[in-house]
C-alpha cells in the first residue's frame, strides 16, 4: 500500500513526541551534571606541597674525657662519650645533632637566648638554673692527690694535708671552698704543668700534688711515668657533670628521654666502655 501524506505527518508527530520525551527525561540529568562540574571547579584547589625542614639541635661542650675536640670532614667539632650518647638518642628521634666549638663566654650567652640548645658538659650552679634545665648527671670530674710511688699517706679529709708540702697547677681553682681552705691552712706551691709536678714528686721535692684524676693518669702514662706515682683513693673534690638545656630550647622536652638513655647506657656498661676507650685514645695522642 502506498504511503500517503497523512502517514508522513503521523510519523513526524511521533518522532517529535519521542524527541520531546527524551529531552524532558534527560534535561534534569544534564543540569545536574553541569552543576556538579561547576561545584567541583569551585572547590578544587591546587595541592599544597609541604616542605618540612630538617630538625637540628645545636649543642656544644667543654674539653673533658667525655668530649674532646676533633676535625671531622674539615670541620672543628667534638667527639667522645657524651657526644655519642646524645647523637644516638636524638638520631632515634629523627633529629640531627649540630656540634659547635664556642668560647665559653659565648656559650653561656647563646644558652641564655636559646640560640644554643644545650651544653653537654655542664656543672650545676644555682645561678644557672635561671636559664638552664638539667638532665640527670652522667659522670663527674674528680680531683685527686697523687704522690711518689711508695710514699702514700692516709687521706680522707682536707685536714690530712696540713703540715705537708704540696703542689698545684698555678692559677688552678678546685672550687671556692677548697681554695679558701688551701689559702688559710696549706703549704701549696704553684707549678706550671702536671709533668713538672710529677718530676718534683719523684725527686722528693714535695709530698703530694693535686690535679684532675684522669689528667694525672693520661699525662703520666704518655710520659712513661705512671709506674713511678700513685693516686690516693679518696677524691679531693668531685663535681658532677650534667647536660644543660636552654629553657628557651624546644628540645628541653626530651630531657626525660635523655635521662632514660643515660640510665640505660650506665646500667649496661656502655658509657663506662666509651670512657675507657676515650682514655686510651687520649694516652695515645701526642
Amino acid at each position: 500500500m502506498p504511503i500517503t501524506n497523512n502517514d508522513n505527518r503521523a510519523c513526524t508527530s511521533i518522532q517529535r513526541i519521542v524527541y520531546l520525551a527524551i529531552i524532558v527525561f534527560l534535561f534534569p540529568a544534564i543540569v545536574f551534571a553541569l552543576d556538579m562540574q561547576k561545584q567541583d571547579s569551585e572547590h578544587y584547589k591546587e595541592p599544597v606541597i609541604i616542605v618540612r625542614h630538617k630538625k637540628v639541635i645545636s649543642v656544644t661542650a667543654a674539653l673533658s674525657i667525655y668530649s674532646r675536640e676533633a676535625i671531622i670532614d674539615g670541620k672543628k667539632t667534638f667527639e667522645g662519650p657524651i657526644i655519642s650518647l646524645v647523637t644516638q638518642f636524638f638520631n632515634e628521634q629523627g633529629i640531627t645533632v649540630n656540634t659547635k666549638v664556642l668560647p665559653w663566654k659565648r656559650t653561656l650567652a647563646q644558652l641564655k637566648t636559646g640560640e644554643l640548645d644545650a651544653v653537654l658538659t655542664f656543672f650545676y650552679s644555682k645561678e644557672r638554673t635561671g636559664f638552664t634545665t638539667y638532665s640527670e648527671n652522667y659522670g663527674s670530674v674528680d680531683s685527686s692527690i697523687f704522690v711518689k710511688k711508695g710514699e702514700a699517706f692516709p687521706f680522707t679529709q682536707w685536714d690530712d694535708l696540713i703540715g705537708r708540702e704540696g703542689l698545684i697547677i698555678e692559677g688552678r681553682s678546685e672550687g671556692a671552698e677548697f681554695d679558701a681552705f688551701k689559702n688559710r691552712k696549706l703549704n701549696v706551691k704553684g707549678v706550671t704543668t702536671l709533668l713538672s709536678m710529677t718530676g718534683m714528686l719523684i725527686r722528693g721535692r714535695a709530698a703530694y700534688a693535686i690535679d684532675k684524676k684522669r689528667s694525672i693518669i693520661i699525662e703520666t702514662k704518655k710520659a712513661g711515668l705512671w709506674d713511678q706515682i700513685e693516686i690516693l683513693p679518696s677524691h679531693l673534690t668531685s663535681n658532677k657533670i650534667y647536660i644543660g638545656f636552654s629553657k628557651k630550647s624546644p628540645y628541653a622536652r626530651y630531657i626525660p628521654g635523655i635521662n632514660q638513655k643515660i640510665k640505660e647506657l650506665t646500667i649496661n656498661g656502655t658509657l663506662k666502655k666509651w670512657v675507657n676507650e676515650a682514655m686510651d685514645i687520649a694516652v695515645k695522642q701526642k
